[in-house]
C-alpha cells in the first residue's frame, strides 16, 4: 500500500528517541480502531477531487501546468494509488484524532502512497531525480481546495 524510507544511520544514531516513538505508537494503536471507524471518517467532495487531481497530474502533467516533469515520467500513478490514497488519508485523519480529512492529511501521506507507483524515465534517473521530487512538485502545483 505504501513505501516508507528509513535512513538507518539516522535511525541508529537517534535510538534514544526510539522509546518515545514506540510508546507513542503503542498509545496511538491502543485506540484499537476498526475498519468501520476509519471508513466513517468524512472526506469532502472537493478533497476527493483534489486527490484524483494529484494522481492524474502524474499521468498527464501538462494538463496541470507541469510541463517540466512530463519528460521525467514513464508512467504515472495507477488507479490503485487513488484507492489507497483514499484509505490512507482517512486512516491518517483518524490517527490524528479527527473525524474528517484535511489537505494536511493528503500532503502527509502522498509520498508514501505514490513513491513506488510512479515510474521515472531513464533520463530522470540518470539526472538523479527521485520520485519524491516529482511528487513534491505535483503537490506544490495542484491547487489545494
Amino acid at each position: 500500500m505504501s513505501e516508507t524510507i528509513i535512513d538507518y544511520k539516522t535511525f541508529l544514531k537517534n535510538n534514544k528517541g526510539l522509546t518515545v516513538t514506540y510508546e507513542k505508537l503503542i498509545d496511538t494503536f491502543s485506540k484499537t480502531p476498526n475498519k468501520t471507524q476509519v471508513k466513517d471518517i468524512h472526506i469532502d467532495k472537493e478533497l476527493e477531487e483534489y486527490i484524483v487531481d494529484i494522481i492524474f497530474a502524474t499521468r498527464k502533467p501538462s494538463d496541470y501546468g507541469l510541463d517540466e516533469i512530463e519528460d521525467l515520467l514513464e508512467f504515472g500513478a495507477s488507479p490503485r494509488a487513488t484507492i489507497d490514497m483514499f484509505k490512507a488519508v482517512k486512516a491518517m485523519a483518524y490517527l490524528r484524532g479527527k473525524d474528517y480529512v484535511t489537505p494536511v492529511d493528503v500532503a502527509y501521506i502522498a509520498h508514501e502512497i505514490m513513491r513506488h507507483r510512479i515510474v521515472l524515465t531513464y533520463e530522470a534517473e540518470a539526472e538523479g531525480i527521485t520520485s519524491d521530487e516529482i511528487i513534491q512538485k505535483v503537490l506544490e502545483t495542484v491547487a489545494i481546495p
